[in-house]
């Protein structure tokens, strides 16, 4: 029971919310590709294309979703939000059921991206309103924790339901998205103590750029998720293709990487210390790069297994630290548009990370070990910048 009072109840709510919306996001997005290549003979690069532009959609609105919560407020930007998203995925599964032009689906998609990205900051500053600053690192550790058991069992749901019906997969994503938004309307109240009287405007916005800190904190994180995007997609196909795995073995890598989150991250937040968070970004950083490093001399699945928990381990430290240290950048007043920025430079990296990878992996046919060097020098280009960063923090 300490566990449940040392939180404030919104970070509970929210922690159940992403439980909720990871699930759903888990049952159909893992099969949306393979809808659009099977089903309506979509080339992949075409494919591609629509999941970048979408994934830069969301990018941009994170920046927007943060402002106006700090100018609207946290609770209704996510309540509306979900409900929007919600409606979104519904108009997704009747073109799918429909078997509408992959044009007008991906338009939604994008849309639905866009809209879906406005929650994040906003949940993120809600949790930077309520959590003392001695246990923020922990409560942000505490929400992946939920996102993590959300995509735990989504995807073996989206898997059997897929061989029935691509429609279907959709419009259980919806209702969870409206199940968050219940969640959040009923069981929270505002964290933000102003009357919302101000318009949002994107002149006060670029005003940022001028905290020279938490600009470099946004520039070092974007490169440390570029090493987070390998994990997906160019990990993927070197596992399968170079090392020789099957796709079911590919399937155990990524439950490993989300069982030890859900088992550890907990505990591995609660190492951290407030004045020592430079310092954990940096290992985790380090972390990253021994991991990924590793993958290029392993042969077998179970060497590929121990490089996985590497990995996971610098993740662990890396997300929720990143998190919590730019919300002590960020004025009481401006936590939503400092959120967003933050949420910008995280997307972007992610974005990036499978083009990067895969550019990796056409120009070292063969020679593994340079792809993963690459992977490792991004790593330490970003532990190395997370450490000037300590004479900054305020």
């Amino acid at each position: 029971m300490k566990i449940l009072e040392k939180y404030d109840r919104r970070i509970w709510v929210i922690f159940m919310a992403r439980i909720v919306t990871a699930f759903g996001f888990s049952v159909a997005m893992p099969y949306l590709s393979l809808y659009f290549h099977t089903e309506l003979g979509v080339p992949m690069k075409i494919v591609g294309m629509i999941l970048m532009i979408s994934a830069a959609t969301g990018a941009l609105a994170q920046i927007w979703g943060g402002e106006i919560s700090d100018r609207l407020g946290r609770k209704s930007i996510m309540v509306v939000s979900m409900i929007v998203r919600g409606f979104a995925f519904l108009a997704v599964s009747y073109f799918i059921h429909v078997r509408s032009h992959y044009l007008i689906i991906a338009l939604f998609l994008v849309f639905n991206s866009f809209i879906g990205s406005l929650f994040m900051p906003a949940s993120n500053a809600m949790i930077a309103d309520v959590a003392d600053a001695k246990v923020r690192v922990e409560a942000y550790g505490l929400i992946r924790i939920g996102a993590n058991a959300g995509w735990a069992i989504g995807p073996a749901l989206g898997g059997f339901l897929a061989g029935f019906s691509y429609a279907s997969l959709f419009v259980i994503t919806a209702l969870t998205c409206f199940g968050s938004a219940v969640l959040i309307r009923f069981f929270t109240d505002e964290s933000l103590a102003k009357d919302g009287t101000e318009k949002p405007g994107f002149r006060d916005i670029l005003t940022i750029m001028k905290d020279r800190g938490f600009v470099k904190l946004c520039l070092y994180s974007a490169i440390i998720f570029i090493v987070m995007g390998q994990l997906i997609s160019p990990l993927s196909v070197y596992g399968v293709d170079r090392v020789g795995i099957s796709k079911v073995e590919l399937g155990y890598l990524f439950s490993l990487n989300g069982l030890l989150i859900v088992l550890l991250q907990y505990p591995v937040t609660r190492i951290i210390k407030q004045r020592h968070t430079v310092g954990f970004l940096v290992a985790g950083c380090l972390l990253y790069g021994l991991g990924y490093f590793s993958v290029g001399f392993g042969r077998s699945m179970t060497a590929l297994m121990v490089s996985i928990l590497v990995v996971t381990l610098g993740e662990m430290i890396v997300s929720p630290t990143s998190t919590g240290l730019a919300s002590r950048f960020a004025p009481e007043n401006r936590r939503g548009r400092y959120m967003g920025f933050f949420g910008l430079s995280e997307m972007l990296g992610w974005s990036l990370g499978p083009f990067v990878g895969g550019m990796l992996l056409d120009i070292f046919p063969g020679r593994s070990i340079f792809i993963w060097s690459v992977i490792m020098a991004l790593s330490l280009v970003a532990a190395y910048g997370f450490s000037t960063l300590r004479r900054l923090i305020k």
